[in-house]
């Protein structure tokens, strides 16, 4: 079971970061060439696109990770009620979502910022 979920992890990051990684590649090449995009709200779209859905799979995986651990963490308490163990996995799962967010957008951030870095670098050298 453990291998299937490493495998299903391992593709699902890395089908994102190639969406991350091409769309900035994209972007800089075309800046580099100078070449507009048509219509315009693409340049916007792979600017902050890949942040935007990297922070929001990031969120939904912390508020799934974080609920099910402040749950998990609640029942080792012998004297528990339900109302403390949902507080905390409330709190688990509002931490884990601005956690997962934060870092979902800053890694599909720098991806993105690589990948444009690439793409410029690439329009300069074909002429």
């Amino acid at each position: 079971m453990e291998k299937i979920k490493k495998v299903n992890s391992n593709y699902g990051s890395g089908i994102f970061g190639l969406f991350y990684v091409g769309g900035g590649i994209c972007h800089g090449f075309f800046d580099q060439k100078g070449i507009p995009f048509s219509p315009a709200y693409i340049e916007q779209l792979l600017k902050w696109g890949p942040s935007v859905l990297g922070g929001a799979i990031g969120g939904l995986e912390g508020l799934l990770g974080g609920g099910l651990i402040g749950l998990i963490a609640s029942t080792d308490d012998s004297q528990n009620t339900i109302w403390k163990a949902l507080r905390s996995g409330a709190l688990g799962a509002a931490v884990g979502t601005v956690g997962g967010a934060a870092l979902g957008a800053g890694v599909a951030g720098l991806e993105n910022l690589i990948g444009y870095g690439i793409g410029r670098f690439l329009g300069y050298m074909i002429k």
